[in-house]
């Protein structure tokens, strides 16, 4: 899968070295994987966020090899429509899906991957190998764009990662960002600019993950995200990106994501006209999930 996202002054030493000094794993939620069953629908679902909802682009529709991706943002962490091969599925483990649509998986930012590995083993956590997504550099030699780690032990309903870029990416993109946070400024200053699109996007307030055995995954989570890093227990809010939620389900995985908005009498009216309004009451607002292809996307302020 794509891990884009867009998707030294003394002072940023400091906060580095702070950084270091902790004891985090991951920094915050990166971006949410949704994957499709066909390259079109990848492509639609993409175009219904980006054009529909007018939420700014991380990154276009492309075809990267053993997958086919597109992202837009949603102020706080980004959205990833993917199309996965049958190659990427066999050379990973993954779960079955039954809809067009499935919430996929979380691809998080690390702490520097190095330090983020010995932690996790440190930690009992299991991780998968290191694999690099590469291009050719003008010369003719591999240039490594990102990294990402599987991270098994958290969870096996759903591909959960640590991703982490090379700085050279952003300083490639158009328009070319000094790094990461400034790439995320751009994206958040856009989403801004157009007051959040039509239903007025804010953010994604929490991602919902549902589980059978509570007890177990809740101990998983804390073992990677820490067992103070949320309000109340199962619930975590890595960094800036959205929080991580764990509550008792039938089904194991990704439930919803919880976007804010401006206000929902606004985000009502355009859901409905443009019919994508699903259940709805005075504090929470679904959108259909069969004009989502299948996935669960509340809105709430």
């Amino acid at each position: 899968m794509v891990c884009l996202a867009c998707l030294g002054t003394a002072v940023s030493a400091q906060v580095e070295s702070k950084r270091s000094e902790g004891k985090q794993i991951v920094r915050q939620v990166d971006h949410i994987v949704i994957r499709l069953d066909t390259t079109a629908d990848a492509e639609a679902l993409w175009s219904l966020f980006s054009e529909k909802l007018k939420l700014p682009i991380a990154w276009p529709p492309g075809d990267y090899g053993d997958f086919f991706s597109g992202g837009v943002s949603v102020g706080n962490v980004n959205l990833e429509f993917a199309y996965l091969s049958s190659r990427w599925l066999h050379s990973h483990s993954t779960p079955q899906f039954h809809t067009r649509a499935q919430l996929f998986g979380l691809g998080l930012e690390p702490e520097p991957l190095t330090l983020a590995l010995r932690r996790l083993e440190r930690r009992g956590l299991q991780h998968g190998q290191l694999e690099h997504h590469q291009i050719k550099d003008r010369d003719g030699s591999a240039l490594t764009l990102w990294t990402q780690v599987a991270l098994p032990d958290v969870s096996r309903e759903m591909s959960i990662f640590l991703c982490e870029y090379n700085p050279i990416i952003w300083r490639m993109s158009d328009p070319p960002h000094e790094d990461i946070e400034e790439a995320r400024r751009a994206l958040r200053d856009e989403l801004r600019e157009r007051d959040g699109g039509p239903a007025g996007v804010l953010s994604v307030k929490e991602i919902l993950i549902g589980t059978s055995d509570y007890k177990a995954t809740r101990q998983r989570w804390e073992t990677l995200l820490g067992a103070t890093a949320g309000e109340f227990a199962g619930h975590w809010q890595p960094g800036a990106g959205p929080a991580i939620r764990v509550a008792p389900a039938p089904a194991d995985g990704i439930q919803s994501i919880v976007i804010r908005v401006a206000g929902l009498d606004r985000a009502r009216r355009f859901l409905q006209a443009n019919g994508l309004l699903g259940r709805s009451t005075k504090t929470t607002i679904a959108m259909d999930r069969d004009k989502l292809m299948g996935i669960g996307v509340q809105l709430v302020e």
